[in-house]
């Protein structure tokens, strides 16, 4: 299908594609005897590339058809081939501050750089001089949809067409205005030959200035009766809808509600920095104010400078966790031609927004003070009463937290009145940290968070990151103002897509949560139960108050290495004990003969295997050790098939001659011992060797789990054993050694079982033993792994225990090492159920929230609508028109986001 590849179906036609471009490059078929399209009169030589057509004029009538398009490009007939010329060349003028179709009577002109998405235009301006036109030039240009670059009889201006369309490309390609700019010179002059005026730190300049007037814009500045300069802190920040926002999109009882409920409406915050985003020592503030100042995502930045200087000498405490960097490189790194060594934020960790106020430079890498402020300041006039702080050194930045904002001087720590404060580290930084912190500091284990992972912050810088080689060249206030569009914008996209990804939650949290709830169940066994009551209770005094015993916490000693080489060497010992030589019929019970079948069997595939690890180049001592093993079998084998023609006279027929008149001539591998369970359903056989083999198999499958289990839980020992004390690569290569023969017992184990339970799947049909699966599971290898292990791409939070561990024997079992292992497994597993319902919980209140929010935001547009403080009309009807329209879109979004929640806001509750 011509879909499917659209580029293989056009390799046949690039010549025509190919021609056809040549094509416009002559006269085509226009005219033959080259005369005005359209007077038909004069000669014609000039065509318009910007026009959607390929009509050729004369010059009168070329300037005549683009009074209104003064800025479309042109090209003129010199004899050979159409060469660039322009509009201004042929004296048309642009004309602006006039309204109406009627001539201006009065005008002044000036020759004027304009610089559009069709390049830089050369062309003289007629400033209208009609009293009814505004008196100064910045006016008359605005009017005509074009930004002056200076406020003082400019010379330059940029069309709103290109500040838009830039506007919105610098957010979707991190493209800089050096890089747009030169694009549009080339546009104007691909051969580099100069004639271009330079401009482009006048378009770098009204590029900043228009990002900040539409963020004003759209946070409403316009409508305000104090304008621009009564802008309060973090004002034009675009909020978070799905955060709880009080006023906005919360119930009016929240903050009666108990705990049980007040959990809802915890606020998830995250703290981060990033030091790609530096700055040089470059201008300065004076030279290079910001637009923007404090009224988005920067923090207010002549208290954060009079916060550093305070602060600055003070020395940041070691960390007593791992060798964090962020905290014992504080002191150390240089920071030699860096005015900023990168930024600092708080974002929202639910839905990963940037927060008002809650960004700031940093100074000497990623100290406490800093992060103290823009804490305290993300914070400032929020009213939740719990909130979740996640942060990659949370564990030491907590510590003394409170102590430090007392004695903050200009910043309050009133900040925090009545807020319950709950410190977690990130999921993907958690594994970095010390185990007392990967239990107290971590999202899977603690109380009503939900699948909250708090990585919010390190997802959000791959989308500011490409700016910063653009912005380490910036002065103070280009920086601030370009960050401020880019956190704005990105905070835009993320609400207009809040939908879809709430909804993914949604049905994953729904999903799991069954699944997680169901393997909790399935953890509730008999032997359990009485065991079960006290880990609840354990759980619960702990997610209450973390000074309780951790029941995360294994409190039983883990086997020595000692003890691990005693277990193997018993096991090898109890293996040389395994009975051989002959039987004796005269005195072989049928359970006997079986399970001297079921012996025999086992010393086959041991030969088999050490058959498989012989090699290619085995010595003459290994040859004749596996010619013993091989002549030992045969005589087992003759002997017992002696007695079986007692037991199973049918046997003979179904081997054939072979096996028993030339055992030399088959190998040991390929006996077959036609116990019951190899025999056809519809062949008879005595119901006591049946019921024997069935027996027995089903030990020997018990058996063979329980072993699998001790060789698991003895992997683990040694590879956590091998991990945190063995080094160097004689050490590391002995321990290597032992846990290939662990690896090839767990192996030996798992067939063993695979092999019990098929011969009991063929014995059940013919002893009616149904249900006899429900314990005997079928063995998977992604089964055989031990409490703590996780499958391919599972973490802590999506990973379910294996069958092999929820059995009533591992839960009687009196080792005390297993009862540890299962109550810290299920208390995880009871963490991963909580968290998983905790999520649909939340992810229904986020949902709520979010249509609540749109609906306050579309109210508060109208509302500015109906209150318009201009005196003026047509500014009166802009402002109108302007928040009616947001109410719209407003309205609009909420619609859609209403369509797309309404199934799973019909659902009264979920189960907690």
């Amino acid at each position: 299908v011509i879909q499917d590849n659209p580029l293989i179906a056009y390799l046949p036609h690039q010549q025509k594609f190919l021609d056809e471009l040549l094509r416009w490059e002559g006269w085509g078929n226009q005219h033959p005897d080259r005369t005005c399209s359209e007077c038909g009169k004069s000669e014609a030589a000039i065509r318009c590339t910007d026009c959607f057509c390929p009509d050729v004029w004369c010059d009168e009538c070329v300037v005549r058809l683009h009074e209104r398009t003064p800025l479309h490009r042109i090209q003129r007939w010199n004899g050979e081939f159409f060469e660039r010329t322009t509009l201004g060349k042929l004296n048309l003028r642009l004309r602006v501050g006039h309204t109406g179709s009627g001539s201006c009577q009065t005008y002044e002109s000036q020759t004027c750089t304009i610089i559009d998405t069709t390049g830089t235009h050369e062309i003289v301006v007629d400033f209208c001089g009609c009293p009814s036109s505004p008196s100064d030039r910045v006016t008359k240009f605005l009017r005509s949809r074009l930004f002056p670059a200076t406020t003082s009889e400019p010379q330059t201006a940029v069309t709103f067409r290109l500040l838009e369309f830039y506007h919105i490309l610098a957010f979707e390609s991190k493209a800089s205005a050096y890089e747009v700019y030169h694009t549009l010179v080339r546009l104007t002059d691909n051969c580099g030959s100069g004639n271009v005026s330079d401009r482009y730190r006048a378009f770098m300049r009204v590029a900043r200035e228009w990002a900040c007037l539409k963020m004003l814009k759209r946070s409403g500045r316009g409508h305000d009766p104090g304008g621009i300069a009564s802008t309060p802190p973090g004002s034009c920040a675009v909020l978070c809808p799905a955060c709880p926002q009080p006023g906005k999109n919360l119930p009016d009882d929240w903050r009666t509600q108990p705990p049980s409920k007040q959990w809802i409406y915890s606020l998830f915050i995250g703290l981060d920095a990033n030091f790609r985003l530096k700055r040089k020592e470059v201008s300065s503030a004076n030279a290079d104010p910001s637009l923007s100042g404090a009224s988005a995502y920067f923090v207010d930045e002549s208290v954060y400078q009079r916060h550093i200087t305070e602060n600055e000498n003070a020395r940041q405490e070691k960390s007593t966790c791992v060798n964090h960097n962020a905290v014992n490189l504080a002191n150390l790194k240089s920071t030699k031609g860096l005015a900023v060594t990168g930024v600092g934020t708080v974002d929202c960790t639910r839905h990963n927004m940037k927060r008002p106020c809650s960004v700031g430079d940093l100074q000497h890498w990623e100290r406490y003070y800093n992060m103290d402020f823009l804490i305290l300041s993300s914070l400032s006039g929020d009213q939740a009463q719990v909130i979740v702080i996640s942060y990659d050194i949370a564990c030491q930045w907590s510590l003394h937290f409170l102590e430090r904002i007392r004695k903050y001087f200009h910043i309050s720590d009133k900040v925090l009145d009545g807020k319950k404060l709950v410190f977690l580290v990130p999921k993907f930084h958690l594994p970095a940290h010390v185990e007392r912190c990967q239990i107290e500091f971590s999202f899977n284990l603690a109380k009503w968070v939900g699948r909250t992972d708090g990585e919010a912050p390190e997802r959000g810088w791959s989308n500011i990151n490409p700016v910063a080689v653009a912005t380490k060249e910036n002065g103070p206030g280009a920086r601030h103002d370009t960050l401020n569009a880019h956190f704005g914008d990105y905070n835009w996209k993320k609400i207009c897509g809040i939908h879809e990804i709430l909804s993914r939650k949604m049905d994953e949290a729904l999903s799991l949560s069954k699944v997680h709830q169901e393997q909790l169940e399935d953890m509730n066994i008999e032997g359990l139960k009485h065991h079960i009551i006290i880990w609840e209770a354990e759980m619960s005094a702990w997610e209450e108050d973390h000074a309780q015993p951790n029941p995360f916490q294994p409190r039983v000693r883990q086997i020595s290495q000692a003890t691990v080489r005693l277990q193997l060497a018993r096991a090898e010992a109890e293996e040389l004990l395994t009975p051989s030589g002959g039987f004796t019929h005269t005195e072989m019970s049928p359970s006997s003969f079986v399970a001297g079948g079921l012996d025999l069997e086992e010393s086959i595939r041991k030969y088999s295997l050490e058959v498989a690890d012989l090699g290619n180049h085995a010595t003459d001592s290994q040859k004749t050790k596996l010619q013993l093993t091989s002549n030992s079998i045969r005589r087992k084998f003759a002997d017992w098939t002696a007695i079986q023609l007692l037991y199973m006279p049918v046997v003979p027929s179904l081997r054939g001659t072979t096996d028993a008149d030339d055992l030399t001539a088959v190998s040991p591998s390929a006996l077959q011992l036609y116990l019951p369970s190899d025999l056809p359903s519809s062949t008879a056989c005595d119901s006591r060797l049946i019921s024997c083999e069935w027996d027995l198999r089903f030990a020997q499958a018990h058996d063979a789990l329980a072993e699998v289990r001790q060789y698991l839980r003895v992997r683990s020992f040694m590879l956590g054993f091998k991990d945190r004390f063995l080094r160097g690569q004689g050490a590391n290569t002995r321990a290597r050694e032992s846990l290939k023969v662990v690896e090839r017992r767990i192996k030996k184990c798992a067939y063993t079982y695979r092999n019990a339970r098929t011969s009991l799947k063929s014995l059940a049909s013919r002893l009616s033993k149904p249900g006899w699966d429900n314990t005997l599971h079928e063995l998977s290898d992604g089964d055989i792994r031990s409490m703590g292990d996780y499958l391919q791409g599972e973490t802590e939070g999506r990973t379910t225990l294996s069958w092999i561990w929820v059995d009533k024997s591992v839960a009687n079992s009196d080792d005390p090492s297993v009862q540890d292992g299962l109550r810290v497994q299920w208390c995880k597993a009871r963490a991963r159920a909580s968290r998983w319902t905790e999520e649909t919980i939340l992810l229904k209140e986020e949902m709520r929230r979010v249509l609540q929010f749109l609906d306050w935001q579309g109210e508060w547009w109208k509302a500015n609508a109906e209150c318009c403080s201009f005196k003026a009309e047509a500014y009166r009807d802009g402002a109108m028109a302007y928040a009616l329209r947001q109410a719209s879109i407003r309205r609009a979004i909420g619609t859609r986001f209403a369509t797309k929640f309404s199934s799973y806001l019909q659902v009264s509750s979920y189960p907690l």
